[in-house]
């Protein structure tokens, strides 16, 4: 019997782009938590 295994390369890339944001968007509240300044958006 084969075995076929197929994936979403879209919501793969999706996850990965969720992820760095999510990573970010944690370091962002981080330094604003501790007090330190944010000087730019991006």
């Amino acid at each position: 019997m084969a075995m076929v295994v197929k994936n979403n390369m879209s919501a793969v890339n999706t996850l990965n782009t969720l992820n760095k944001n999510q990573s970010a968007l944690s370091q962002s509240l981080q330094k604003v938590s501790s007090g330190m300044k944010i000087n730019s958006a991006g």
